[in-house]
């Protein structure tokens, strides 16, 4: 691509600005060849909130001079053609074109309307009273239900037996008064559309199988929508967005058609419990047994999906069921999990073919965020190799830096204390007391509600005023043996007693080295990168026009305007 084209496309994603449709293309900040419109500051700032018309001049101002400085190295990148010596890797173009197609699909579907979040809140306002049974197998699951309908008022007991959620079990599956978020999306679609009395049939997460009951509604009213507006707008973005994904997802396994091999799948799950059974615990989820070494190698590549032109293999599978370790359980069983899993491994190549096949790599929006990549790349290249290449540190000046800054290397006095944790006040006062009785500390200490400090007499060890600022800053003044507190730490009180101390120490120059040489090359880097920008400012066109940014503020003309 010729390098007009980046010159012309540079400042938009590089520095931080959007690819949308240009609407002022009055010039706010220029840099040799390089500029940045009033709608690409527009862009940038699309999303803030400003106090007023002088809080966006000032933050407005402060971007353009920061951004004046990287775009000044970037020109001067391009003008020695680094442009034909930087490539993007397979993994950035990806993640370009999935940018692109997720916006398309889903971002720039997004609803905020107020009329939208109020119809969120008439479906999912509120607080419900419900209750659960939890099983793992969807045919528990099904019979339960049978059960219940037969004789709902069974619901209680049935949960007492059969559910799994040892947290609500004894209480009859009782989860109280819960609001929309509180539970998973499954769980709360569900639920929220029960009516007072109902009983869902079974509804998968990724806990297990649900069977959920509500018995009441409350604080579904104006009052509540106005008070807790933001949580509804925020939760109907978040199920908008959810929905929208899901359908992108159904119509791109539709279009690659999308297979689930469902014996190889069956093979997992028969692995997964057989070393469960020869484990004798059944406590775990069953996934958790298996690693990619119960697989003969012609099981490891055998195919669990397949879709056009690719392939999830056991191996694949496998190895991302040990990465997901926030999951509340590796549960082969459960088709939510899997799907999650498949969702993280091998949806986004099939959304990168399906991003192909619509031609979205040939559109102008990517032409444009790959080229931003490039010059992102030249820009750091630019300051590493250019500006920045062969800044280096001696040990002279290492010395120098010590030497006249030596009070930056002291090591604050220290105090050693031991110390009994009391929850009440009127507790420490009778620990007070029975210390001044003669009662020995060591003995006294053993109350400590300080977790492990009991068995250590409450000794804390030396403590600098970082350490325990409270208790040093008055045990600091005081004598080896003297008793001080009650002081309040927290919510707790807290009596101690002082039984060392360590004077203030001058560290050496090789404990602080690191240190210096971090501090001394970032100045020196600071002051060659000014002195490059001077020169540079000296050789080509620039400017900043603050008087554009007045005329152009969204909250309003400054005092000074008026």
């Amino acid at each position: 691509m010729k390098k007009i084209a980046l010159v012309l496309v540079l400042a938009s994603f590089l520095f931080g600005c959007s690819s949308k449709p240009k609407v002022d293309d009055r010039i706010v900040l220029k840099a040799g060849k390089l500029s940045l419109t009033v709608s690409d500051l527009e862009s940038v700032f699309s999303k803030a909130n400003f106090k007023g018309p002088q809080d966006e001049f000032d933050r407005k101002e402060k971007f353009l001079e920061q951004q004046l400085d990287k775009m000044l190295i970037a020109d001067a990148g391009l003008e020695i053609g680094l442009a034909d010596s930087v490539e993007v890797d397979s993994a950035q173009q990806m993640r370009i074109l999935l940018e692109i197609l997720y916006k398309k699909n889903i971002t720039d579907q997004l609803d905020y309307s107020e009329d939208r979040v109020h119809k969120f809140w008439e479906q999912y306002g509120g607080e419900i009273k419900a209750s659960h049974i939890l099983v793992k197998r969807k045919k528990l699951a099904d019979s339960l239900y049978q059960v219940i309908m037969k004789a709902p008022d069974s619901f209680s007991e049935l949960a007492k037996q059969c559910s799994e959620d040892s947290v609500t079990r004894d209480k009859g599956g009782e989860l109280g008064y819960i609001r929309i978020g509180n539970m998973v999306k499954e769980f709360d679609e569900v639920a929220f559309n029960l009516k007072p009395g109902e009983i869902s049939r079974p509804v998968e997460t990724l806990y297990g199988w649900h069977i959920i009951k509500v018995s009441e509604r409350i604080k579904h009213d104006s009052m509540d929508f106005e008070q807790n507006k933001k949580i509804y707008r925020r939760f109907s973005t978040w199920f908008q967005r959810q929905k929208l994904s899901d359908e992108l997802k159904e119509k791109v396994k539709k279009k690659l058609h999308y297979k689930m091999i469902d014996e190889t799948l069956e093979m997992l799950r028969e692995k997964a419990a057989h070393l469960r059974e020869v484990l004798k615990n059944s406590e775990q989820p069953s996934g958790n047994y298996i690693s990619i070494e119960d697989f003969t190698p012609d099981e490891a590549q055998k195919p669990l999906v397949r879709a056009d032109g690719l392939t999830l293999t056991v191996e694949e599978f496998v190895k991302s069921i040990k990465d997901k370790s926030s999951s509340p359980g590796y549960d082969l069983m459960n088709r939510v999990f899997i799907d999650n899993i498949i969702d993280n491994v091998f949806m986004p190549r099939m959304m990168y073919i399906y991003a192909k096949q619509k031609g979205l790599e040939k559109s102008p929006e990517y032409l444009r965020k790959y080229e931003d990549a490039r010059n992102g790349f030249i820009y750091r290249m630019m300051e590493s190799q250019y500006i920045q290449a062969g800044v280096t540190i001696s040990d002279e000046e290492v010395r120098e830096f010590y030497d006249k800054r030596k009070d930056m290397f002291v090591e604050p006095a220290k105090v050693r204390v031991s110390e009994v944790l009391v929850k009440t006040e009127d507790e420490a006062k009778q620990i007070l007391g029975q210390l001044h009785d003669g009662v020995s500390f060591s003995k006294l200490a053993r109350k400590t509600i300080r977790p492990g400090y009991a068995e250590k007499g409450g000794d804390l060890g030396f403590i600098g005023p970082r350490d325990n600022s409270i208790i040093y800053n008055q045990a600091i003044k005081m004598k080896i043996g003297e008793i001080g507190g009650p002081v309040r730490i927290g919510s707790e009180y807290a009596v101690f007693k002082v039984t060392g101390k360590k004077p203030k120490q001058q560290k050496k120059l090789s404990e602080v080295e690191n240190r210096v040489r971090v501090n001394l090359m970032g100045k020196k880097k600071l002051d060659n990168m000014r002195r490059w920008l001077d020169e540079r400012k000296k050789k080509v066109d620039h400017f900043i026009d603050l008087d554009l940014v007045k005329a152009t503020l969204k909250t309003g003309k400054l005092k000074d305007e008026l």
